[in-house]
């Protein structure tokens, strides 16, 4: 889901589905000018949060169990690309898997013959902990050294990265390429307070970004403040300038692991009721109502300029799809967002709206089977992108053979066929490895400071069972 960022919102599509409304040009350059700054801020750039586990077609994919006590892999994938009427056959990936299902060698040969291999770790939390990628001119030729990557997490949210080596191999040598550290600072409550971003320059980690929280009496947090680490060339100095910042706000619940601005806040254990973010000199309010797992939020916000007042009222209504026959045995999950935008200038008497509406769903995999955006003008719905997916499975075990995507042309208004991937040499790993409950999982303690505690004694510590994290006394 195209979520609302953690501080950064505004209840809209992202810029790539929503469709700019015009205005009359009666209203003046001026106008035009000022409505395309307003929307470029708040419908562009303020939504930006993905859902994690969205499908993307040019990654691998891991299949689910489709049956209880089974973990099928497919050791064998060839991806295809649709050319002059025909597919042709672009790259083929052959895997092997350790026991909870996670990739550890991963072979990727293109149509040129060109070979790449990663070999992979995994952590307990099966999250990627070391990748070495080699390439080669063909497989009968001698493996070279491409990159390294070495990853830590924070061990309270465990998919939270703080530390990010990553090397690539030159003249002979290994060279930093991509090396940040996330350094997570916690209260005597066990609530996240800072986190301070730190890349490598010269040798030396860096501050680049600070995300401060500051918490109320009831232990939630009431502000929440970005800062980018700028230069000031007229002093000479450097300076912590606030780039985003969300005040006086209003929880239905929140455990106190904010650790990200692109958190979710809308879902899980942290559900925001209502706020007033700021960013770039625009000010909005937030207003956030649910009903179960589904939620509607309202934007508002107001821009002056030049003696010209505007404002822009944005609803968002996100409602999780319901399957049931041949996709709930598939495992199908999805959901529809509808937008609702106006746009309005009282002082002239102007007022525009514009409806968006987006639909996704994936199978039980991950893969697409729909992702459609589309736009509402004068009662007529117009489709502005749309990927469909078609998927064969195997008739005993369900694990999918092949997907095939279509991709929407607007000119045409028809679907043309864009990739396909054919999978094959399927193992079953075994039982019990992996997919454990969080009610069963292994019960972790942590101290305030983030460290293990083997055996805890009385006190105060976080407890985390698979990816629930949450305080208790003992």
């Amino acid at each position: 889901m195209k979520k609302f960022t953690s501080i950064a919102v505004c209840v809209s599509l992202a810029a790539s589905t929503a469709v700019a409304a015009t205005s009359p040009k009666s209203l003046g350059a001026e106008f035009n000018r000022m409505a395309s700054a307003v929307r470029a801020k708040k419908v562009g750039n303020l939504l930006t949060k993905a859902t994690p586990g969205k499908a993307d077609q040019s990654k691998l994919w891991k299949t689910r169990a489709s049956n209880a006590g089974s973990l099928w892999r497919s050791k064998t994938q060839k991806s295809f690309g649709w050319w002059d009427e025909e597919w042709i056959l672009d790259e083929t990936y052959t895997m092997d898997y350790d026991n909870a299902g996670n990739i550890t060698t991963q072979s990727c040969v293109d149509m040129e013959g060109f070979v790449t291999r990663q070999q992979n770790t995994w952590n307990e939390n099966n999250l990627l902990a070391t990748r070495l990628t080699t390439v080669a001119e063909s497989e009968d030729d001698e493996f070279e050294n491409s990159s390294k990557l070495e990853r830590e997490y924070d061990p309270i949210v465990t998919s939270f990265i703080t530390s990010n080596k990553q090397d690539i191999w030159m003249d002979g040598d290994w060279n930093p390429s991509n090396c940040y550290t996330q350094t997570v600072t916690r209260n005597s409550d066990g609530n996240v307070t800072e986190v301070v971003r730190a890349v490598l320059f010269n040798g030396i980690y860096d501050p680049i970004n600070r995300l401060v929280i500051e918490y109320g009496s009831d232990g939630k947090p009431v502000a929440i403040t970005e800062y980018d680490l700028t230069y000031d060339y007229a002093t000479s100095e450097y300076a912590w300038e606030c780039s985003l910042s969300m005040t006086d706000i209003e929880w239905e619940s929140c455990n106190g692991q904010i650790v990200s601005a692109d958190a979710d806040i809308f879902s899980g254990e942290n559900r925001v009721k209502k706020y007033t973010m700021e960013q770039d000199d625009e000010t909005m309010l937030v207003v956030v109502e649910y009903d179960g797992d589904d939620f509607t939020a309202t934007a508002t916000a107001t821009e002056e300029e030049d003696g010209m007042v505007m404002s822009i009222v944005s609803t968002l209504s996100h409602k999780n799809l319901i399957f049931s026959g041949d996709e709930a045995a598939h495992g199908e999950h999805g959901y529809v967002e509808e937008t609702d935008m106006v746009l309005s200038v009282p002082m002239l008497g102007y007022e525009e709206s514009t409806k968006t509406i987006e639909t996704c769903i994936y199978d039980g995999n991950d893969l697409i089977v729909l992702e459609k955006a589309e736009s509402e003008y004068d009662g007529e719905t117009y489709i502005d992108d749309m990927l469909e997916g078609e998927i064969e499975y195997d008739a005993e075990e369900g694990y999918p053979l092949q997907w095939t995507l279509k991709t929407f042309d607007p000119d045409t208004e028809e679907s043309e066929y864009a990739f396909r991937a054919e999978y094959s040499d399927y193992v079953n790993l075994g039982s019990g490895v992996s997919g454990i409950a969080p009610d069963s999982a292994e019960v972790r303690y942590y101290d305030l400071t983030g460290n293990r505690i083997s055996i805890p004694t009385k006190g105060l510590y976080i407890r985390v069972a698979g990816n629930k994290a949450d305080k208790v006394i003992l």
